[in-house]
């Protein structure tokens, strides 16, 4: 993580996917996700802080739903490619494939995303 930071210089901000080292990515994200006060043994803790760690990140969802959703969320008319994903989504809906939190995701649409979007 040190070799990291001296090479990016941008406080942790580890990718969780980072290509060059995945395991590294993952193991920050999961750091995150525990906290600093649930981190054990307290020296791990300790020697985060000492390098002044983020322990939150500053790094938006690179996903590509969240990237689509945030293109399409407070519009009420859709461009041909804003209604191609819609109606993917729909269809991934309706296989029962969509989680709970991209269903609520999608509820907050100006649209009727359930029916399809023509």
């Amino acid at each position: 993580i040190k070799r990291y930071e001296k090479e990016h210089k941008n406080n942790y901000q580890v990718p969780k996917k980072y290509p060059l080292d995945p395991e590294l990515g993952a193991w920050v994200t999961m750091i995150r996700r525990i906290g600093p006060d649930q981190i054990t043994p307290q020296s791990r803790r300790t020697k985060l802080n000492a390098v002044n760690f983020a322990w939150k990140s500053t790094r938006s969802c690179g996903s590509s739903f969240m990237s689509h959703f945030r293109q399409v969320k407070d519009k009420t008319e859709l461009s041909e490619e804003d209604k191609k994903w819609v109606n993917s989504i729909r269809v991934v809906y309706e296989k029962g494939n969509l989680s709970d939190a991209r269903v609520k995701y999608m509820d907050q649409l100006k649209i009727d995303w359930r029916t399809p979007v023509e």
